[in-house]
């Protein structure tokens, strides 16, 4: 759900921020995402899992 870690990482390129800061990031948001599919109701995530996959994404 949501950025790829390499996507995440591509945005962050751009800043000044160093490489433990940037991986720290990534991994909040990770972290976050995991949090939000795990209060979702399990019929939404498994319709929308299929939804991405149906359309071609990851």
């Amino acid at each position: 759900m949501g950025l790829t870690e390499s996507q995440m990482l591509s945005y962050l390129e751009d800043t000044d921020l160093n490489e433990d800061t940037k991986r720290a990031i990534v991994n909040l948001i990770r972290a976050n995402n995991k949090e939000i599919e795990k209060s979702m109701p399990q019929d939404y995530v498994k319709k929308y899992s299929d939804f991405r996959r149906d359309k071609g994404m990851r």
